[in-house]
């Protein structure tokens, strides 16, 4: 059976925050690791949201939940037993975090107008522009017993934005006129971040491959391409 593994926290440690629509980066990178890790086919235990576990634990303890509640009452052993090594441990996990956002690393634009100088007549403009942002993520697979990092991978990818319009106006003596048009699109940011976690965890994966004599399945390749 592969190694069980366990996903602890890949917080967003760039420090971006904006004034209105708050932290720019996906803030659910641990569950885009998780995601992951079950796609691969590799046993994963839960450690980061062990709420519900811990309330159940301590309903167990005072011998108040059962899997039978409907026999409440009718029988004195009618309760959730607490066994010695019930719980799964992990062999390893994997942490890290989203380290890199950086806007507009390279741009370039283009502005034309087309058109008389006087006040009348008819003028055309066009335009447009194209930048480049990046963002990166660093994880390392920890051995749970040891704490010692087995392994670090880091990945980026650049999400690609572009702007493109177009306008035209006209007057005369009688006439005046304008029309205006655009369009704009940009790579999803939240979408590079789950591909290069993706591709994150598959490496530190294949790299767990030479170290466990029993290691996961690994597929083909990570969800989205770099």
């Amino acid at each position: 059976m592969p190694p069980r593994i366990a996903v602890g926290r890949i917080a967003d440690q760039t420090g971006r925050v904006d004034l209105y629509s708050g932290t720019p980066n996906s803030q659910g990178a641990s569950l885009f690791a998780v995601t992951a890790l079950m796609r691969a086919g590799v046993p994963v235990v839960e450690r980061l949201d062990n709420t519900v576990a811990e309330i159940e634990l301590s309903y167990a303890r005072q011998h108040l939940l059962s899997d039978t509640p409907e026999r409440a009452g009718t029988s004195g052993d009618n309760f959730r037993p607490i066994l010695a090594g019930q719980i799964a441990g992990s062999r390893y996990y994997i942490i890290g975090g989203v380290t890199e956002l950086n806007y507009n690393i390279a741009s370039s634009g283009v502005q034309l107008q087309v058109g008389g100088s006087s006040i009348d007549g008819p003028r055309a403009q066009a335009g447009g522009s194209r930048y480049v942002m990046n963002v990166a993520v660093d994880l390392r697979l920890v051995d749970t017993r040891s704490q010692e990092v087995l392994d670090s991978v880091s990945f980026q990818k650049q999400v690609v934005g572009a702007e493109r319009g177009i306008g035209l106006s006209g007057s005369g003596s009688q006439v005046e006129g304008l029309l205006n048009g655009g369009t704009g699109a940009m790579e999803p940011l939240q979408f590079a971040v789950r591909t290069i976690i993706e591709r994150g965890v598959f490496e530190l994966l294949a790299g767990l491959q030479s170290r466990d004599p029993r290691p996961a399945c690994l597929p083909a390749g990570p969800g989205g391409a770099l």
